[in-house]
């Protein structure tokens, strides 16, 4: 069942949850409530979360919550927003698929995605051997201004083969987003800012560890379905999209299905 735009909304400003509890997009809301944006980890709180999977596909959310860059070249850290709505998109993907799923839960003074050492790739590289991954899906955020729905990044055509790229742009075109769509339809490969060529992301360090891997830049209006009062950008937001978002969660999910079931390409 998919409600329209203003009965979900509706639903979640009267906190009246009843039929929109179950429905996807609810769902999503919940796992999402796992991870606190602005908050370091308590005590013996988890900085990362994860859940065990069933197939050899691995879901990655590095910038779940916020975190810290490096800049050489200034030679200090700065504080970076979190990009809301991945980990729970990362998690119910995993949830509906079988794969397992790593995430970044609460505020960390580094940048699994950047830094060339981290927790979080220390715990990438255990759950790839220990599970014997054979893919990681890279799930990031992108601006809602931006003239794409999914950026796909594979370093450039080196992070998977180019039968897997295939598959996944095929996989992706099912569910209405395209090389030629248009705005949130349309799929960016290899986008200049997004291609995953930096050797430090989880895309290219997967590759290193010789795992097929591809990073998913998800447009706001595909990911986001209300801010939360919690997170870092301050002004309202609404998707402009909410059964783009469901699209996207089948996609993936088709894509994580069908890749379990492929021998090793």
């Amino acid at each position: 069942m998919i409600l329209p735009q203003a009965a979900f909304f509706q639903a979640l400003q009267d906190g009246g949850w009843g039929e929109i509890g179950e429905t996807m997009l609810g769902r999503l809301v919940e796992l999402e409530g796992d991870v606190l944006y602005q908050e370091p980890p308590a005590g013996t709180e988890a900085e990362l979360g994860y859940t065990e999977g069933a197939v050899p596909v691995l879901i990655s959310a590095p910038h779940g919550a916020k975190h810290a860059r490096f800049y050489p070249e200034q030679g200090q850290r700065k504080p970076k927003d979190e990009d809301e709505f991945t980990a729970g998109l990362a998690r119910l993907v995993a949830e509906r698929s079988g794969a397992h799923v790593l995430w970044l839960r609460r505020k960390s003074d580094e940048d699994g995605n950047h830094d060339a050492d981290s927790r979080y790739k220390d715990a990438l590289k255990k759950l790839l051997q220990c599970h014997a991954i054979r893919y990681v899906l890279d799930l990031h955020g992108a601006r809602a201004s931006r003239d794409f729905g999914i950026a796909l990044g594979t370093s450039n055509n080196t992070s998977c083969a180019p039968e897997t790229q295939a598959l996944i742009l095929e996989t992706l075109a099912r569910y209405g987003f395209t090389e030629d769509g248009d705005q949130l339809q349309r799929v960016a490969v290899n986008h200049a800012s997004f291609s995953a060529s930096n050797p430090n992301t989880v895309t290219g360090y997967a590759a290193r560890l010789g795992i097929q891997a591809a990073q998913f830049e998800a447009n706001a209006h595909l990911r986001i379905p209300r801010r939360r009062e919690d997170a870092s950008a301050t002004e309202p937001f609404e998707s402009a999209d909410p059964q783009g978002i469901e699209r996207l969660v089948h996609a993936l999910t088709r894509l994580v299905q069908t890749l379990s079931a492929l021998e090793i390409l």
